[in-house]
């Protein structure tokens, strides 16, 4: 395992970026950012903005990347359960199955994101949350009242 503390710290130096604070807030704002610079504006908006970020991805694949790109950043925990995000990012996994298949989804997809409805919910939620577009348009499991 490569060791990331070197880019720990980069995301201050990003958050004093003058193109980042005239976007945080501006409704329709763009930032066109290279694919592979994405986590490292992602974190810089982040520390400008503060509040919770949702990042939609195009695919399933490139959401797993991301993420990853991201935790390299922001640090990851040092015990960390395969499948489970408790880190400061975590991933919104999208079913396996078509809507009209008749095969029921992974139940460890069901879950992984079953788990991050309550992290959300909970006292200590992910600062970042990384989905597919599939995956947002999939339905989660309505509420107890």
């Amino acid at each position: 395992m490569a060791n990331n503390e070197p880019l720990l710290g980069l995301q201050h130096r990003l958050s004093k970026s003058e193109a980042l604070r005239r976007v945080i807030g501006v409704d329709g704002a763009t930032l066109a950012v290279a694919p592979r610079a994405q986590a490292f504006a992602i974190v810089g908006l982040h520390e400008v903005g503060g509040g919770p970020l949702v990042v939609v991805a195009a695919t399933q694949r490139d959401a797993t990347t991301l993420k990853d790109d991201l935790a390299c950043f922001l640090g990851s925990p040092p015990l960390s359960v395969p499948g489970l995000d408790a880190g400061p990012v975590a991933l919104l996994p999208s079913w396996d199955t078509l809507p009209l298949e008749r095969v029921s989804p992974e139940t460890s997809v069901m879950g992984q994101r079953l788990a991050l409805r309550w992290r959300l919910a909970s006292p200590n939620p992910p600062a970042i949350v990384v989905a597919s577009v599939r995956a947002l348009l999939q339905r989660l499991t309505p509420h107890a009242v």
